[in-house]
């Protein structure tokens, strides 16, 4: 069909897993003459794929499934979302931002996760035809009641600790690294006082929480440090900024804390 000057279901073509409901075939004629499609004749495929593990979000679950278990395909209702209707003040960026970094703390909260772990041999890429030896599975379970971190443990390979001292650790870096630049020296105060704020608090706030907001620190700390050119886009730093707001102030101090870290790093940040 594209040697046709046809696309077929070029804009639409993943279902997500666990959608139920009518899929639209979407056929683009780019030609400036009509194309004659014939009955019973091969125009697309249908790619079926194993998942190893259970959505993390499925479809029917999710905020945002407008057209789940339709009867027959409708049009767009994207003009019905608040980002484009202008009744929120957020952009579609932010939005987009915003659902990924929700995606991801609701991954963080599953209680058991297995994922494929990989090694290559050396000097060689990552991928299937490098692999050597036996292929260990990693098994994320859920924080140990000591509050130490997250239990990792290998299966045909080794065993070790994820906790918060190496998010902190990363975090004290970026701060060592931007101490250096006299200009930045309110913004590694307003982020010191953030990490202090969230370990005081960490049995009020839980061990999950705590370390959910530290590794968001610990992005605005690594943006931080970059040069503005190469730093990420503002959506995302106000994703970020938004999702440390609404633990920080939940806190008896933390919201006269908030409001005084917020404009330092805003204004580092240059964001509205």
């Amino acid at each position: 069909m594209a040697r046709l000057g046809v696309s077929v279901h070029c804009s639409g073509d993943y279902i997500n897993p666990g959608f139920r409901g009518a899929m639209p075939l979407q056929l683009v004629n780019h030609n400036p003459f009509a194309v004659i499609l014939y009955p019973y004749m091969s125009i697309c495929q249908l790619a079926l794929y194993q998942l190893s593990s259970e959505p993390l979000a499925p479809y029917g679950q999710r905020s945002d499934t407008r057209y789940h278990r339709e009867e027959e395909a409708s049009p767009s209702v994207l003009h019905t979302d608040p980002a484009v209707t202008g009744q929120s003040k957020v952009t579609l960026e932010d939005e987009a931002h915003r659902r990924l970094i929700e995606v991801y703390l609701e991954e963080r909260k599953r209680p058991t996760q297995l994922v494929p772990a990989v090694t290559a041999a050396p000097g060689l890429p990552l991928s299937p035809s490098h692999l050597t030896g036996q292929t260990p599975e990693l098994l994320l379970s859920p924080p140990p009641s000591t509050g130490q971190g997250t239990q990792v443990v290998f299966q045909n390979a080794t065993v070790g600790v994820l906790n918060a001292g190496t998010i902190k650790g990363n975090i004290g870096v970026g701060l060592d690294e931007l101490a250096g630049n006299a200009a930045a020296n309110a913004v590694v105060e307003a982020l010191r006082s953030l990490v202090q704020v969230v370990e005081e608090h960490r049995g009020e706030l839980g061990d999950t929480a705590a370390t959910q907001t530290l590794e968001q620190i610990e992005e605005v700390t690594n943006e931080a440090t970059k040069p503005e050119e190469e730093r990420s886009k503002p959506g995302a730093i106000q994703a970020y900024l938004s999702a440390m707001e609404k633990t920080v102030t939940a806190l008896a101090t933390g919201a006269a804390l908030w409001d005084k870290v917020e404009p330092v790093l805003k204004h580092w940040f240059q964001l509205p």
